[in-house]
């Protein structure tokens, strides 16, 4: 059982590993092999917005790791402004307990609906790759946390993923 402080100090680290995330979003890097060009010349960058990103938690976790999440996303938000359109999806399986069907297919659903609205791809080419993706990396207990620059879309769009956030977690924590 971890504490409230443990879990006040693991918020901490995950603000910070959000924040990182978070700014990344806003860069724009020169790719050594461009040949002196960038492969970023003609990618507009996420746009400043008002509005926080849209937040998407897998039905079954435990909706603290949201919050701790979202709370790193706000300090990422409050020190460099709020970037977007961007989407976070939270996930994972504590301590031995499987996900539902039912949850998998809702989760996996609401990302591919989205993902899919304005690209080329469909739905159905995008579950499978979600699945192996989200869900059984979830299901084998990594922990992971990345950020992806969606590029396929009518609009540019960010998504911060965050597997498994109950791992970043330990009791002898400083």
């Amino acid at each position: 059982m971890r504490s409230q402080s443990t879990v006040h100090r693991g918020g901490a680290l995950l603000g910070l590993a959000v924040t990182a995330l978070s700014s990344a979003s806003c860069l724009q890097h020169e790719h050594p092999d461009a040949g002196g060009g960038s492969p970023w010349a003609d990618v507009e960058p996420l746009v400043a917005m008002e509005e926080g990103p849209k937040y998407h938690l897998l039905k079954g976790y435990d909706e603290r790791w949201l919050r701790q999440v979202r709370e790193g996303v706000e300090q990422a938000r409050s020190y460099w402004g709020s970037y977007g359109p961007a989407h976070v999806w939270v996930l994972g399986c504590e301590d031995g307990e499987s996900i539902s069907d039912e949850a998998k297919q809702a989760f996996l659903s609401e990302y591919c609906e989205w993902r899919t609205a304005t690209s080329e791809r469909t739905v159905s080419e995008c579950l499978p790759y979600a699945e192996e993706r989200f869900i059984d990396v979830a299901e084998r207990g990594d922990p992971e946390a990345y950020l992806s620059d969606v590029r396929d879309t009518d609009q540019r769009m960010g998504e911060l993923i965050f597997i498994n956030v109950h791992k970043w977690y330990y009791e002898d924590d400083p």
